[in-house]
Protein backbone atom coordinates (compact mmCIF):
# COMPACT_ATOMS: atom_id res chain seq x y z
CA UNK A 1 0.00 0.00 0.00
CA UNK A 2 1.38 3.39 -0.91
CA UNK A 3 1.93 5.97 1.81
CA UNK A 4 -0.07 8.54 -0.18
CA UNK A 5 -3.16 6.30 0.00
CA UNK A 6 -3.20 6.35 3.81
CA UNK A 7 -5.42 9.09 5.17
CA UNK A 8 -5.42 9.69 8.90
CA UNK A 9 -8.88 10.11 10.48
CA UNK A 10 -7.79 13.56 11.66
CA UNK A 11 -7.44 14.66 8.04
CA UNK A 12 -10.96 13.47 7.30
CA UNK A 13 -12.26 15.22 10.39
CA UNK A 14 -10.63 18.47 9.34
CA UNK A 15 -11.36 18.38 5.60
CA UNK A 16 -14.80 16.75 5.54
CA UNK A 17 -16.39 18.10 8.71
CA UNK A 18 -14.58 21.03 10.27
CA UNK A 19 -13.65 23.11 7.22
CA UNK A 20 -17.00 22.84 5.39
CA UNK A 21 -18.94 23.81 8.51
CA UNK A 22 -16.49 26.40 9.80
CA UNK A 23 -15.69 24.48 13.00
CA UNK A 24 -12.43 25.64 14.56
CA UNK A 25 -10.18 23.39 16.66
CA UNK A 26 -11.03 25.54 19.68
CA UNK A 27 -14.76 25.17 19.09
CA UNK A 28 -14.44 21.41 18.59
CA UNK A 29 -12.35 21.01 21.74
CA UNK A 30 -14.88 23.00 23.74
CA UNK A 31 -17.84 21.02 22.32
CA UNK A 32 -16.16 17.67 22.96
CA UNK A 33 -14.91 18.72 26.41
CA UNK A 34 -11.34 17.80 25.45
CA UNK A 35 -8.08 19.74 25.64
CA UNK A 36 -7.32 21.76 22.51
CA UNK A 37 -3.91 20.10 22.24
CA UNK A 38 -5.53 16.67 21.98
CA UNK A 39 -7.71 17.86 19.10
CA UNK A 40 -4.71 19.46 17.38
CA UNK A 41 -2.74 16.22 17.68
CA UNK A 42 -5.60 14.26 16.08
CA UNK A 43 -5.88 16.82 13.27
CA UNK A 44 -2.11 16.62 12.61
CA UNK A 45 -2.16 12.82 12.58
CA UNK A 46 -0.07 12.64 15.74
CA UNK A 47 -2.75 10.99 17.88
CA UNK A 48 -5.11 8.11 17.21
CA UNK A 49 -8.86 8.51 17.27
CA UNK A 50 -9.43 6.33 20.33
CA UNK A 51 -12.82 4.99 21.43
CA UNK A 52 -13.34 7.96 23.76
CA UNK A 53 -12.78 10.50 21.00
CA UNK A 54 -14.89 8.43 18.59
CA UNK A 55 -17.80 8.48 21.02
CA UNK A 56 -17.52 12.23 21.52
CA UNK A 57 -17.30 12.90 17.77
CA UNK A 58 -20.24 10.62 17.08
CA UNK A 59 -22.47 12.51 19.49
CA UNK A 60 -21.35 15.94 18.32
CA UNK A 61 -21.58 15.12 14.59
CA UNK A 62 -24.65 12.87 14.97
CA UNK A 63 -23.10 9.77 13.46
CA UNK A 64 -21.92 6.39 14.68
CA UNK A 65 -18.68 5.96 16.63
CA UNK A 66 -17.98 2.98 14.34
CA UNK A 67 -17.25 5.40 11.51
CA UNK A 68 -14.29 6.88 13.41
CA UNK A 69 -13.11 3.58 14.88
CA UNK A 70 -13.17 1.95 11.43
CA UNK A 71 -11.27 4.85 9.86
CA UNK A 72 -8.60 4.50 12.55
CA UNK A 73 -8.44 0.72 12.15
CA UNK A 74 -8.03 1.02 8.36
CA UNK A 75 -5.28 3.59 8.85
CA UNK A 76 -3.51 1.41 11.45
CA UNK A 77 -3.66 -1.65 9.18
CA UNK A 78 -2.24 0.34 6.28
CA UNK A 79 0.61 1.63 8.42
CA UNK A 80 1.39 -1.86 9.69
CA UNK A 81 1.41 -3.25 6.15
CA UNK A 82 3.89 -0.55 5.14
CA UNK A 83 6.03 -1.08 8.22
CA UNK A 84 6.17 -4.88 8.01
CA UNK A 85 6.37 -5.22 4.23
CA UNK A 86 6.21 -8.91 3.38
CA UNK A 87 7.82 -9.99 6.67
CA UNK A 88 4.58 -11.11 8.34
CA UNK A 89 3.45 -13.05 5.27
CA UNK A 90 6.84 -14.78 5.25
CA UNK A 91 6.62 -15.59 8.98
CA UNK A 92 2.99 -16.68 9.25
CA UNK A 93 1.62 -19.45 7.09
CA UNK A 94 -2.03 -20.41 6.57
CA UNK A 95 -3.44 -23.01 8.93
CA UNK A 96 -3.28 -25.85 6.38
CA UNK A 97 0.40 -25.18 5.65
CA UNK A 98 1.20 -25.10 9.38
CA UNK A 99 -0.44 -28.47 9.93
CA UNK A 100 1.35 -30.05 6.96
CA UNK A 101 4.86 -28.87 7.82
CA UNK A 102 5.77 -28.77 11.50
CA UNK A 103 9.03 -27.03 12.35
CA UNK A 104 11.42 -29.26 14.28
CA UNK A 105 12.72 -26.17 16.14
CA UNK A 106 9.30 -25.20 17.48
CA UNK A 107 7.46 -21.90 17.09
CA UNK A 108 9.15 -18.56 16.56
CA UNK A 109 7.46 -15.65 18.28
CA UNK A 110 7.42 -11.98 17.30
CA UNK A 111 9.49 -9.76 19.55
CA UNK A 112 7.73 -7.46 22.01
CA UNK A 113 8.50 -4.48 19.78
CA UNK A 114 6.52 -6.07 16.94
CA UNK A 115 3.38 -7.20 18.72
CA UNK A 116 0.20 -5.46 19.81
CA UNK A 117 1.56 -4.49 23.21
CA UNK A 118 2.74 -1.20 21.72
CA UNK A 119 0.72 1.89 22.51
CA UNK A 120 0.23 4.40 19.70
Amino acid sequence: MEKASLIHPGTILREEFMEPFGITPDALAKALKLPRMRIMEVLRGQRRVCANIALRLSIFLEMTPDFWVNLQAAYDLGEERERSGNRIEAEVKPWAMNMAAEDENGPVYASKSEDCMQMA
